[in-house]
């Protein structure tokens, strides 16, 4: 199979690839400057209602590895946060301070869903885009919580233009991440460690409001059937390029009567390199079949970008390692349109 990656794509994709909102080159902070106007006294965060966010597959993400993704240590950064209801100030007139409540009502990691508990307080620094009058705050927190002897650490950037008092943080807001290419208002990504290839995960609304659903159908030589259902955020209606945020969120495997259906967000992953090449999907049960605690498949990309599946559905043990295979004899795809299995 060719590696060579479509040109076009290439090109389009790499506009996704950029964080959302910095400040130009040059751009100056207009704090105090005469003539600049009177900056606003403070901004206000909104929760609604208690929000779940869940881990996602994030084409901004960093993880230290490349192609050969570590499938298992995804698995196990699969998490959870809830906001809870309520409301959050942030000074606009202070370029570092501390927040009296936390954003992060709970942090659940890991297929064991493991409780991680706050270390320390939210510690928030603002700069400014423009003049105060009319520009944009930018407000990028951090907060570190301790889960099983390691340390995790939260971060969320929330961007207000001056004349906004408040940012409603509500199901679509927390689901967007760069629109069409244009920055988002708010943003939450978890870093695993302090250095600075230290896998990062992106996070979206468990709602996945706003994302599109794709479903993909398989069916093996010894007639078990295995279906899929894949979110993602498809910017600029480019789907065949597959761009930036998705998610697994269900599957179903047929053996037979027998079958096993997969829903927990705990239990399922979906991985890929950058811009979402290579994709590979996890799925683990809740009990095994026959043997067989889970499934692994795995996507790559065919010469000029045609979509392709690997031709076998692995079938993994408790300790989700590889112990078999079998050959997949027909895939479809709601979302593409000749959909082909990879070169033997």
């Amino acid at each position: 199979m060719s590696s060579r990656i479509p040109i076009a794509c290439a090109i389009l994709a790499a506009a996704c690839s950029g964080g959302s909102g910095g400040p130009d080159a040059g751009t100056a902070d207009g704090d105090g400057g005469a003539g600049d106007g009177a900056p606003p006294a403070r901004f206000v965060l909104r929760v609604p209602a208690a929000a779940q966010l869940c881990s996602m597959f994030d084409a901004d993400e960093m993880l230290p590895y490349d192609h050969e993704h570590d499938m298992q240590l995804e698995y196990r950064l699969n998490g959870r946060i809830a906001l809870g209801p309520g409301e959050i100030e942030l000074p606009a007139d202070r370029e570092s301070f501390e927040l009296e409540a936390s954003l992060i009502e709970g942090l659940e990691l890991g297929p064991d869903r493991q409780a991680a508990e706050p270390e320390g307080p939210t510690r928030v620094a603002r700069s400014l885009i423009g003049s105060p009058a009319d520009g944009v705050y930018r407000f990028e927190a951090e907060q570190r919580f301790g889960t099983g002897g390691e340390t995790v650490i939260v971060s969320w950037t929330a961007e207000l233009d001056a004349r906004d008092e408040e940012l409603l943080l509500d199901e679509a807001a927390l689901s967007l991440w760069e629109k069409s290419w244009s920055p988002v208002a708010f943003e939450i990504q978890l870093r695993y460690g302090e250095a600075l290839e230290s896998p990062v995960r992106g996070y979206t609304s468990c709602s996945y409001t706003g994302y599109e659903t794709y479903e993909h159908d398989i069916s093996t030589e010894d007639g078990e059937r295995l279906r899929m259902t894949q979110v993602l955020l498809a910017q600029i209606g480019f789907t065949w390029c597959k761009v930036c945020p998705s998610a697994l969120t269900w599957a179903r495997f047929e053996r037979g009567a027998e079958f096993r259906e997969q829903s927990d967000h705990f239990r399922l992953n979906y991985s890929a390199v950058h811009h979402n090449w290579g994709q590979k999907f996890l799925i683990v049960f809740d009990e095994p079949l026959g043997g067989v605690h889970g499934l692994l498949l795995h996507e790559g990309i065919g010469t000029w970008g045609e979509v392709c599946l690997a031709r076998h559905v692995q079938f993994l043990d408790a300790s989700l390692e590889a112990t078999g295979e079998v050959e997949i004899d027909s895939y479809q795809h709601s979302g593409l349109e000749g959909t082909v299995l990879c070169d033997p």
